[in-house]
């Protein structure tokens, strides 16, 4: 019994120093306009000199986790392809919730162009279009 007693706090105080051992880490969210979490959306911590540091994905929750603590002031670059590009600026280990502007892939106008063909083969001889 007092074995088992043993482990249990041994668990218990080991849980508790990775609990601890997480919470200096840089953590966020990223959502869209409409306050909707965007996954997928890389995140790469960057230092001021544009040196890279580390790099993660959004879950489905928008929720973001590097592990890296927050020495220093540091950028993080937010990039998809749905979203324009966003860049900021943190000394902290929370970057707070990042909302991204979409982006507008609508198109102006399609033109089709066709050219009828000048010569066409029927039967192993050659047709010619003479009016064009």
């Amino acid at each position: 019994m007092k074995r088992i007693l043993y482990y249990v706090i041994l668990i218990l105080i080991g849980g508790n120093g990775m609990m601890m051992a997480q919470n200096g880490l840089i953590h966020g969210r990223v959502t869209d306009m409409e306050n909707n979490p965007v996954d997928g959306v890389a995140v790469v911590l960057q230092t001021l000199d544009s040196v890279y540091v580390d790099a993660v994905v959004t879950d489905s929750l928008g929720s973001f986790n590097l592990d890296h603590a927050a020495e220093q002031t540091y950028r993080l670059l937010f990039q998809h392809l749905l979203y324009e590009p966003f860049q900021l600026e943190i000394s902290g280990e929370d970057a707070g919730t990042v909302q991204l502007t979409s982006k507008n892939y609508e198109l102006d106008g399609v033109v089709v162009k066709a050219e009828r063909p000048q010569v066409k083969v029927e039967n192993g001889a050659l047709k010619y279009d003479v009016p064009q």
